[in-house]
């Protein structure tokens, strides 16, 4: 796991031998939660630095699952934070949630 992160956060090349390692041991139908969670970031690492990788389809499936299921979370939670609010009840949006306006107008949040 240790490599996967570097392979998606290290800022210089020290990430390419990470993600060669990484790659080396695993298995893309058994990964575990932790690390299938990490895969739409890694899509983007690998398409950013132009890789190619015949991991690439499927990684770029996952990505556009998860943006789209982000999408319909962020639907409901918007339609369920307007109904509180309609109803007098205080909302209060935390984490993720609450950065979205802050992210939604830049280039990586735009659909795959």
């Amino acid at each position: 796991m240790q490599d996967l992160l570097r392979a998606i956060l290290l800022p210089d090349d020290r990430w390419q031998a990470a993600w060669l390692r990484w790659r080396a041991g695993a298995d893309l139908d058994r990964l575990a939660p932790g690390a299938f969670r990490l895969m739409p970031l890694l899509y983007q690492r690998l398409r950013a630095a132009g890789w190619d990788e015949p991991w690439m389809g499927r990684l770029q499936g996952i990505h556009r699952h998860t943006w789209a299921r982000n999408q319909m979370l962020l639907r409901d939670a918007a339609d369920a934070a307007r109904s509180l609010h309609q109803a007098g009840v205080p909302v209060m949006l935390i984490k993720g949630a609450a950065m979205i306006s802050l992210t939604i107008t830049t280039p990586d949040c735009a659909p795959p």
